[in-house]
């Protein structure tokens, strides 16, 4: 097995949603792209890590850092994991394992490339330090407000998208600086979105390992007041429209960018449609998933409509109409 190889397998084990989205750049920013990914999920799963402490959490967050400036050794990272017994996805601790093969494979990127995953890599620890340590006594999360919400998506997901945008320029003759600026007011929509719609349909799982993303205001108890979490739904497909834009800014000839853009976007629009359409599987905690066909169905789309702007807002809008509460609530 080749290293390629071994990162296209790390990636699909650990990703549904970017293992068929990824290989639709060019290389080299398909590699670049792809080992940033892998390096977010590793912090992400330490993030995620229920049954670890804080300070666990926190010295292994630490620690990834140093490791990620050469001032550690990724196999004394490595050693430092506690029992595995925690770990509910084995591909997530297989991920974590080859934090020196992925290190490694980083360390091959084009100097660009491997300084602006970097950066961006090390900003996303910083800052989900900073909410791990809000963890309370009882080793819960508790976020009051949406504009806690709307902050904690941008240290998840808004980091990311400032990434990509940075990886895209960098890679692109076709984006100038007029593109690029349009791309930069538009990529934290582009990426928060994506990581609301993961909030919501996540809302039980999350609740049952403490960690309490929705606001008390927008949360629902049972399918009789799930009006409450529709305006955050509304506030999610607003959001979503702009990551379209986003999408629309990307220059044509960059077919490869647009189209790893645009499926995540209309795999999310999907799932909120899924989700309003399936409240009973919602609060039974079971998760909203839309089916593997139907995933695969809509990528199809996804990847035909990518190349025309025109045929981009037709599918959103036709993905997005039922999310569109907008004349109904002016009505009231």
């Amino acid at each position: 097995m080749t290293e390629k190889e071994k990162l296209e397998l790390l990636l699909g084990e650990v990703s549904r949603t970017f293992a068929p989205t990824i290989p639709l750049l060019d290389v080299p920013l398909r590699w670049a792209v792809m080992i940033s990914y892998l390096l977010f999920r590793i912090a992400d799963t330490i993030e995620d890590a229920a049954h670890w402490s804080k300070e666990t959490r926190l010295m292994l967050l630490s620690r990834l850092a140093a490791v990620i400036q050469h001032s550690e050794s990724p196999i004394e990272f490595v050693n430092l994991l506690p029992n595995e017994q925690w770990v509910k996805n084995p591909a997530d601790l297989e991920v974590l394992r080859e934090t020196p093969f992925i290190i490694g494979e980083l360390n091959k990127l084009s100097p660009e490339h491997r300084q602006i995953i970097t950066n961006h890599v090390l900003r996303f620890i910083e800052e989900i330090k900073g909410w791990v340590e809000r963890y309370d006594a009882d080793n819960q999360l508790h976020l009051i407000s949406l504009w806690q919400l709307t902050d904690y998506c941008h240290t998840a997901a808004g980091i990311v998208g400032e990434m990509l945008t940075s990886l895209f320029a960098s890679h692109s003759a076709y984006i100038d600086d007029e593109i690029l600026c349009h791309l930069r007011s538009l990529e934290l929509d582009f990426a928060d979105s994506l990581q609301l719609i993961n909030i919501i349909k996540d809302y039980f799982k999350d609740r049952q390992e403490g960690r309490f993303f929705i606001p008390p205001a927008f949360c629902p108890e049972k399918v009789g007041d799930f009006y409450r979490i529709i305006p955050l739904v509304h506030y999610t497909f607003q959001r979503l429209g702009a990551a379209c834009r986003y999408v629309e800014c990307l220059p044509v000839e960059e077919i490869g960018i647009r189209r790893f853009c645009l499926v995540p976007i209309v795999l999310a629009t999907a799932t909120l449609d899924f989700l309003l359409k399936n409240k009973e599987e919602f609060f039974a905690g079971n998760g909203v998933k839309i089916s593997r066909e139907t995933v695969a169905a809509l990528i199809i789309q996804a990847k035909q409509a990518a190349g025309d702007n025109q045929q981009v807002r037709q599918l959103f809008d036709r993905l997005t109409a039922p999310l569109n509460f907008s004349k109904e609530v002016n009505q009231r």
